[in-house]
């Protein structure tokens, strides 16, 4: 953030000062104590489990200059000189600054969001901005209604282009989220069935996701991809120009000759007047969406389809997001960060399309936040891996029972099925399992921690 005055904090926030002078400079907004530095604004923040006010005192002895609150602090020990802004809740008070401060920005915001492949396209858009312009991401989780605004004030003045990614799993997030970014173009990756337990049917998710466009301004842009129906039938709702990418006749970037390689996903990038190949270090087909979508925000950057090209083939992914990992006798495609219905199928089609290997096999777990649906989308995507020709299914987690039975269904024998309750049961079940030459797909949802499964493999 650039360094900030008391006054600016109490007029951007909507507060009043109650202590200190206006012209007190902060150098940062934090809302944790523990982190805080001397120069910087503690900023209280209230959850179910937490509440900031309670660490106003050891703010102030780490070194804060100014603190903003929702209720008095009367009769503790701060120093003197310190500045002190009451609001009236300090989340709203946070949204509404970040928003101020981010409209100071000369920069142009990138917003992403979509039911899988956000952080993704975000890295792969970061990769090919930072080729020509002075570009920055919101790191880690940083996409929800706390740390998105944190994101923002990280914001140097003198960055082009801010590139965040926006996460939902209740109504009505993604418009808060764009209302405080104000984004000049929105990133749609697609539109699926993660977090259904919440919002109760494909419809509702698709009017959450593309809250997003309805924010966009008409001078803005969105970029598509053409073969979602759900964003197909939602764009209406979209002011901005559109970009199209893809494979259809309004596409503006395609993909031809996807194939599946030992080191990721190949094809050629049409774009701009020129056929040029790409190589992703991936085994996501779905990636190769991702790449189009940020080569369509690159081409709105100015970048031609060559510097674009070199962008995607050098960009670097996420841990743990269909990651090929070469074992001394065999791979590893690690996909266990998360796991939704749409991404687990897209997996399953990865592992059978990898080119090497003398057998598949799956490690899959339960997916989170499908609600009423959890046993039905279960046994569905078992019934699915049990179609495919895998020589064996280590189901995980609380909803093993309904993989393994639609496995079984789909006609995986019983004796190839494994039901584990943990990670760690898994490991032990896949060492008696495998063979060297296997290819391991290891897929399932974060709460899970199978990336211990791909530890004890490597």
């Amino acid at each position: 953030m650039e360094p900030c005055s008391l006054g600016r904090i109490e007029e951007w926030s909507g507060g009043c000062r109650k202590r200190g002078d206006a012209g007190i400079m902060l150098s940062r907004v934090h809302t944790d104590s523990r982190t805080v530095q001397p120069g910087d604004c503690f900023w209280a923040l209230s959850g179910a489990s937490f509440d900031g006010h309670d660490f106003v005192e050891e703010a102030f002895r780490r070194g804060a200059r100014a603190a903003v609150v929702a209720r008095p602090i009367d009769g503790l020990s701060v120093p003197a000189d310190a500045g002190l802004v009451v609001v009236a809740d300090t989340l709203a008070a946070l949204q509404q600054f970040a928003h101020r401060y981010r409209r100071a920005l000369p920069a142009k915001i990138v917003a992403v969001s979509g039911s899988s492949g956000k952080t993704t396209t975000k890295e792969l858009i970061l990769n090919v901005l930072r080729s020509r312009f002075p570009v920055i991401g919101n790191a880690g989780n940083r996409n929800n209604q706390i740390g998105l605004p944190l994101a923002i004030l990280d914001f140097p003045p003198e960055i082009a282009f801010g590139i965040l990614e926006m996460g939902t799993n209740h109504p009505g997030e993604i418009a808060c989220l764009a209302a405080i970014a104000a984004p000049d173009i929105g990133v749609l990756t697609n539109i699926g069935l993660a977090h259904i337990g919440f919002f109760g049917s494909d419809e509702a998710i698709a009017e959450e996701k593309t809250a997003l466009l309805a924010a966009l301004p008409p001078d803005g842009w969105a970029v598509l991809p053409d073969g979602d129906p759900w964003i197909r039938r939602r764009v209406g709702r979209c002011r901005a120009r559109v970009l199209w990418v893809g494979s259809g006749p309004e596409a503006s970037w395609r993909a031809r000759q996807i194939k599946m390689r030992e080191a990721g996903i190949h094809f050629l990038l049409q774009g701009d007047g020129e056929e040029l190949p790409v190589q992703l270090r991936t085994a996501s087909r779905a990636v190769v969406t991702d790449a189009l979508l940020a080569a369509g925000v690159g081409s709105l950057a100015g970048l031609p389809a060559r510097e674009i090209a070199q962008a995607l083939e050098g960009a670097v992914y996420p841990g743990h997001r269909m990651e090929i990992r070469t074992l001394p006798d065999g791979w590893v495609i690690d996909d266990s960060y998360n796991a939704n219905p749409d991404s687990a199928l897209a997996a399953l089609q990865a592992l059978m399309e990898f080119p090497k290997g003398e057998r598949k096999g799956a490690v899959l777990g339960s997916m989170g936040e499908l609600g009423a649906q959890s046993t039905e989308l279960h046994e569905r995507l078992g019934r699915s891996a049990g179609e495919l020709p895998i020589a064996f299914l280590i189901a995980v987690g609380p909803e093993a029972e309904s993989l393994a039975r639609g496995a079984a269904a789909g006609g995986l024998p019983e004796e190839r099925i494994c039901r584990c309750a943990t990670a760690d049961e898994a490991v032990r079940e896949l060492h008696a399992l495998r063979r060297a030459g296997d290819v391991i797909l290891v897929k399932g949802s974060r709460f899970l921690g199978l990336e211990r499964v791909v530890e004890a493999l490597m």
